[in-house]
């Protein structure tokens, strides 16, 4: 079974969810191993006083002395040390205000928003400044901060920090983040907190996180979202080949069956090209998603790294057994030459002694021959093998 993200002694998450009336979710039980979980390094901040020693000063000259700030304890203090760092508009200030805004209490948080806001409407660029701010807000008073935001924005899809806010109280406090982003209102803000809160629940777990995503009464599109965090979280902790083995356990009946291809999918795209394709070719897909698993797969990479797509099928590449490799040197082919042609044309000429020259020297031929036909022609009689090299020469004749 997956190890989690903190190891030992984390919160386990079983629920048992019925249907609802009004939540589309029933109830959910928690379940406490023995030990507590280890507490976050963004969750040890209470007692702290913020300090930031400056080393240079705005016309570049060293400070003789480091200038330490200190958050204070009354409401009113923190709005104006908070708001004086964001006044400065330069660098020191602003980590001035990172520094600090870790000692914020849960008291101050709403009218230092009020305060964000009014610097905001004197003209201040401080979107940063709001960000870091609310995903602070979320970690010390996430229900506040999320009942906040949820109020305001409700009537929209999505908003800037919705999201983070209630990704950053998972993290600290899933439980409590689960039963409220459950008792909302369905209203369209809500699906996208919900990505928010599953964002923050696989970094706190992706078990307890995939146990969600099975048993809540999530719309599909959140649902392929939150296996889509799981799938990257277990690469970030246990490699690529652990995504291979997670997606192995789900079998085509399962209902995101297909998303859930999908996302593996997308995972290694990201892995080497050589092991990207080994996982296409070889991996145990339904047959009704597998060819459109591949296709995305190569199209993809191909779209993304055509230049080392088209280097691995010439110099390593077994073209022979490789799946769909037609397709996927056609499309490669065909990005390299509309971002960078003449690279590509270097490339061949350097490496015309490749294991599988003729593989990718040929759809440059043909897709370069209705822009310069003369140089297709050329690239065309560098094949080394003369059946290709002349059906190549045959459909180039009849090119327009």
């Amino acid at each position: 079974m997956m190890g989690t993200k903190f190891g030992a002694g984390l919160v386990s998450l079983a629920f048992v969810l019925g249907i609802g009336a009004g939540l589309g979710t029933g109830y959910f039980l928690w379940k406490e191993a023995k030990g507590t979980r280890p507490e976050s390094s963004n969750n040890t901040y209470a007692g702290q006083t913020g300090s930031l020693p400056r080393a240079t000063g705005a016309n570049g000259a060293a400070r003789a002395e480091a200038v330490a700030r200190v958050m204070p304890k009354d409401v009113q203090g923190q709005i104006a040390v908070l708001m004086a760092t964001i006044e400065e508009r330069n660098l020191e200030g602003r980590l001035d205000y990172y520094a600090l805004l870790k000692d914020m209490t849960p008291e101050a948080a709403p009218e230092i928003l009020k305060a964000l806001k009014a610097l905001g409407t004197k003209g201040h660029i401080i979107t940063n400044e709001k960000r870091v701010f609310w995903e602070r807000w979320g970690e010390i008073d996430g229900e506040a901060a999320c009942e906040t935001i949820f109020e305001r924005d409700k009537r929209l899809a999505q908003t800037p920090f919705s999201m983070l806010t209630i990704n950053a109280w998972a993290r600290v406090d899933p439980l409590a983040a689960s039963k409220w982003i459950l008792s909302k209102e369905d209203v369209p803000l809500r699906d996208s907190m919900y990505k928010g809160f599953l964002n923050g629940l696989e970094e706190h777990d992706p078990e307890e996180a995939e146990q969600f995503i099975a048993a809540a009464d999530l719309k599909g599109g959140v649902k392929a979202h939150g296996y889509w965090r799981v799938a990257r979280q277990i690469r970030v902790d246990d490699g690529y080949e652990a995504v291979g083995e997670w997606y192995k356990k789900f079998t085509p009946d399962h209902p995101q069956y297909k998303s859930l291809t999908e996302t593996v999918t997308d995972v290694w795209t990201h892995a080497s090209v050589a092991d990207s394709l080994a996982w296409g070719n070889t991996v145990e897909i339904d047959p009704k998603f597998a060819e459109s698993a591949r296709k995305r797969l190569h199209n993809r990479i191909a779209q993304t790294k055509p230049d080392q797509v088209v280097e691995h099928l010439a110099l390593e590449a077994d073209v022979e057994s490789l799946v769909g490799a037609g397709y996927l040197v056609d499309r490669a082919v065909q990005r390299w030459i509309q971002t960078n042609p003449n690279a590509m044309g270097e490339w061949l000429a350097k490496n015309m002694d490749a294991r599988n020259y003729d593989f990718v020297a040929e759809p440059f031929a043909r897709h370069i021959v209705n822009e310069d036909p003369e140089a297709a022609a050329k690239w065309a009689a560098t094949i080394r093998d003369p059946v290709t090299r002349e059906k190549l020469n045959e459909m180039m004749e009849l090119a327009p």
